[in-house]
This record gives C-alpha cells, structure tokens and sequence, in this order.
C-alpha cells in the first residue's frame, strides 16, 4: 500500500508538471506508432540511426527481451516486452518506478490518461527511459548524449 501511494504521488506531481501535450513527453514518443506484431526480431530494428544491433536476446515468459546497439565505443542497453493485458502493463512499471526510484538524478514518471506511460532517469553518467505503446514496453539505458541521439530514430 506504501509503495502505491508513493507512486501515485509521485505520478501525480510529474503529470502535472509535464501535462499531456506530447511536446513535454520525452522523446514524443505518445505520438509514434504501436508495433505490430509479436516477433521482435522483426520489431526491432537492426540500425537506428547510426546504431548497429549488436545482440538480441528475445522475451521469454517472465522476463523481458535484451538487445544492445553500437555506435563507435558507445552502447544502448533495451529491454522490451509484450503485456497481455493493460493490468500486467501497470505492474511492470510500477516495477520499473520501483526500480529507479533510489538513484541518483531527475526521475519523472509521467502517466497520460490515454494509457501510455514513461518513466524517464536522467542522471550523472547514465539516462534511464522505459515507455510503452500500446502493450508493447521498451527501455533504454546509456550515456544521455547517445540516448538522445538513439531516441531520434528509434521508430516506437
């Protein structure tokens, strides 16, 4: 019960600072397209930007997908998976809130009323941001610079 009240606070006071309007978003990524399709393989795309897929572990029942992408001596870290329902969508981001809420930097979790949520670390060495479209949920983790710049052209 502690800890959903201190997420529904904290969802509370980030959603009203940042609003709905996909502008405030990070990323804009309430206004991309939902995949299609259950093979992430596919889903996944092999270059993003000047990323290359490096390695691909698909989801296996209860545990998410892994991939890295490489650009020059820098890697993004995702994790992605697919919810069955919009409730088990809800538990693996309070599990991910859970998850960053002790460290150290800006965490903003953002719940918009259409059913699309993010929660977005931005720390010292490292930025964190898992999102979702539709069931589908993603997260990058790497240094901010690269996780802006893979963000610009990773299509969901």
């Amino acid at each position: 019960m502690k800890k959903l009240l201190i997420l529904l606070t904290l969802t509370t006071i980030v959603y009203s600072a940042c609003g709905q309007n996909s502008k405030e978003v990070p990323y804009q990524v309430d206004s991309r397209p939902v995949p299609k399709g259950k093979d992430f393989n596919e889903i996944l795309p092999l270059k993003v930007g000047s990323f290359q897929r490096v390695k691909f572990t698909p989801p296996k029942p209860r545990f998410d997908g892994e991939a890295s992408y490489r650009s020059g001596n820098e890697e993004i870290f995702i994790l992605f998976s697919l919810s069955n329902t919009l409730s088990d969508l809800k538990e693996v981001f309070e599990t991910i809130a859970d998850e960053v809420r002790d460290e150290k930097g800006n965490l903003k979790i953002v719940d918009i009323k259409s059913g699309k949520k993010c929660v977005y670390l931005v720390g010292k060495k490292r930025t964190f941001f898992a999102w979702n479209r539709g069931l589908y949920c993603f997260s990058v983790d790497g240094n901010h610079v690269k996780v802006d710049e893979f963000m610009k052209y990773f299509p969901y």
